[in-house]
């Protein structure tokens, strides 16, 4: 009898260490939920409320409605679900792990952010010219401001935040460095596949999440990965790509 009572109190200290492993582990694994289908909610919605954009400023005002959109929804998840005093909310993710001055990690994502884009137009175009699609071509467009403020300034900070911040904490504890960058850059590249692109937007956009989830895992910190994909979404409005 003194035996039994004995394992009693160890079953349930592991049943108990279970429990919170289990509650940790959903605690982690939730952004991913909240911040993919949360962002699916958001182009449905946008979609019914401004369908059909008649002009590009009108598409640049959708895409910055969807990105202040985004940012509220990644901060709202990590305050419910990631309000821990180890993972201060942007501080040192910004800072990183490297020796690094900022401006040389801004440096280092402008110029990988050029690169993915350019990788991706070394396929595209000739995809494209068999495909009888018009080439792009180098053009300031009208209300270059808001065009580069809507789908460059907004989308590397709005986006950057949800999935290579939110998003990419929650699975940090539970994949290895390879399966969270593929994981986080398959994630990016489907919401922008669904929003419009279809098939066409999954390559383009897969090659240039796995650019910025290295950069993220690389450096430890959010402000190349911003930078990467400033420049990339920069150069490709003056490209009209």
């Amino acid at each position: 009898m003194a035996q039994g009572a004995s394992h009693a109190p160890g079953l349930r200290e592991r049943r108990a260490r279970a429990k919170r492993r289990w509650r940790s582990s959903l605690g982690d694994v939730a952004p991913v939920l909240a911040i993919f289908l949360g962002t699916l909610a958001l182009l449905i919605i946008l979609g019914l409320l401004l369908p059909d954009p008649e002009t590009i400023l009108e598409e640049d005002l959708i895409a910055l409605l969807f990105t202040c959109s985004l940012l509220v929804l990644g901060g709202l998840t990590w305050i419910a679900l990631h309000r821990r005093e180890d993972e201060p909310i942007l501080g040192q993710r910004f800072a990183g792990r490297t020796a690094g001055s900022q401006l040389g990690l801004v440096g280092l994502g402008l110029a990988a952010g050029a690169a993915a884009l350019a990788l991706n137009l070394a396929w595209m175009l000739p995809l494209g010219r068999a495909l009888g699609e018009a080439m792009p071509s180098f053009a300031i467009p009208e209300a270059v401001g808001f065009a580069l403020l809507a789908t460059a300034v907004g989308p590397a900070i709005g986006e950057e935040f949800a999935y290579r911040g939110v998003l990419w904490s929650g699975l940090a504890r539970h994949l290895e460095p390879v399966a969270l960058i593929v994981t986080t850059a398959t994630l990016f590249s489907l919401v922008h596949g669904l929003n419009g692109g279809g098939f066409m937007e999954l390559p383009p956009r897969f090659l240039l999440g796995l650019v910025l989830g290295w950069l993220r895992w690389r450096t430890g910190s959010l402000t190349p990965a911003i930078a990467a994909h400033f420049s990339n979404n920069a150069l490709a409005v003056f490209l009209g790509s």
